[in-house]
This record gives C-alpha cells, sequence and structure tokens, in this order.
C-alpha cells in the first residue's frame, strides 16, 4: 500500500527498464481507510518514442597472439594451465582452445622486440583504409601490412599506446 501522500495519479517513466525512452505508464489510485491502492486502469497504452537507429555491423576479433622469449616453455605453460592443443605451424605456434565458444590464436617467438606481449586482432575487409584511419585518429602504425600465408596483418596502436592488430583475410574461394 502506497502512503496518503500518493493519491494524485503517479506516472511511472519505465523508458529506461523497458528499453524505451520516453514510455509513460500512468497509473491512478483511490483511497481506502486513509491510505491510497494502486488502481491500474483496464488499458494501459504504451507509446514508443524511441528514434531507432540502423543496425551497427562492427569488426569481429578473431585472433589472439602471445609473444614470448621461449615458446617451448610459454607452450608448455598454456597447455598445462587451460589444456590448450599447440602445434608447430612455420614460424609460429598454433593454439587451438577447444572451444566453440572462443577465438584461435598462436604464440610467437619473434627474436627481437616486442619480447613479450598479448594482442588480439580485429578483422578487416580491407587493411589500407583502416591504417590511413588510425593516423587520423591519433594512432599510430606500428607494423605496416604483411602478406602472410592467410592474407594480410598489420600492427597499429591507439593513442594511449596500446597496439592491436588488423587481419585481412584471403577471399574464400567460390
Amino acid at each position: 500500500m502506497l502512503p496518503v501522500s500518493y493519491r494524485p495519479s503517479l506516472q511511472l517513466a519505465l523508458g529506461v527498464a523497458l528499453g524505451f525512452a520516453g514510455c509513460l505508464l500512468t497509473v491512478t489510485h483511490r483511497q481506502v481507510g486513509g491510505q491510497a491502492i494502486a488502481q491500474s486502469p483496464p488499458v494501459i497504452l504504451v507509446h514508443d518514442t524511441t528514434i531507432k537507429e540502423a543496425p551497427r555491423m562492427g569488426r569481429p576479433v578473431v585472433h589472439f597472439e602471445i609473444g614470448c622469449d621461449d615458446s617451448t616453455k610459454t607452450t608448455a605453460f598454456y597447455s598445462d594451465m587451460f589444456d590448450w592443443k599447440v602445434t608447430k605451424n612455420g614460424p609460429s605456434l598454433d593454439v587451438d582452445t577447444g572451444s566453440k565458444e572462443g577465438i584461435p590464436g598462436h604464440i610467437a617467438s619473434l627474436g627481437h622486440e616486442p619480447r613479450h606481449y598479448i594482442t588480439f586482432y580485429v578483422d578487416v575487409e580491407e587493411i589500407k583504409p583502416y591504417l590511413d584511419k588510425v593516423i587520423k585518429l591519433g594512432g599510430k602504425v606500428i607494423v605496416p601490412a604483411i602478406k602472410i600465408p592467410s592474407g594480410h596483418f598489420a600492427w597499429i596502436s591507439d593513442p594511449e599506446g596500446n597496439v592491436i592488430g588488423l587481419l585481412q583475410k584471403n577471399p574464400k574461394p567460390e
């Protein structure tokens, strides 16, 4: 029961809770024995005044990389720690996490700086426009586009110095 001070109509903004900005629900009250009792009208009209935007399609994170000095030691650690399957693939080691929910990755021992790092790769349709865009947004190109068997990759940094990778995959044969 509501206190007597709530006798007038009470308008509850339900927009945030329901995901509709600007939705109002009017609830009337009647007084019983000195207290106001909420009394819903027989029909409640809810009007959605939300401005709808077209859905945005962001770029997915598709790969991770762990950099190290000693790939044997690093491989043993992650294999034992998380039951990951690690297999040699050229100069790097592919990581299969064994989960359909995660993303694949690899372990790399570059033999030069940076030696210890963890980064992720974002899938892009074409690297060049993103390398141009990072400069306009105050970031840097750390490693320009390099061809690899599966496509091209590049490393960029945000204005704070965080390094991530871009991955442009080869087109799938039709």
